[in-house]
């Protein structure tokens, strides 16, 4: 069980920078846009979600905690990545 979810952790990962490359490619050279207020939002969470990750990393190595802390923002990004929705959402802004 620990290690299907070590595996779908680490994909899920795996397919998010895919994802993200082609978007960075688009985006080198050019200034970057100010952030939205969602974007900020987004930022602040990711930025609490590591740093309550390191926290665990640093608690005798408490993985299974870090593994409980990305199961959610991980599963949704892999429902964006693999749903219609997130699909529709990717064609129509190429």
């Amino acid at each position: 069980m620990a290690a299907d979810r070590s595996y779908y952790l680490y994909q899920t990962m795996i397919d998010l920078e895919q994802g993200i490359k082609p978007e960075e490619a688009k985006m080198e050279g050019q200034k970057p846009a100010k952030m939205t207020p969602v974007a900020e939002e987004a930022a602040k969470t990711v930025e609490t979600l590591y740093d309550d990750a390191l926290a665990a990393l640093k608690d005798d190595l408490n993985t299974s905690q870090v593994m409980a802390l990305l199961s959610d923002p991980l599963k949704a990004a892999n429902d964006l990545l693999t749903t219609k929705k997130g699909r529709k959402a990717k064609v129509s802004s190429l």
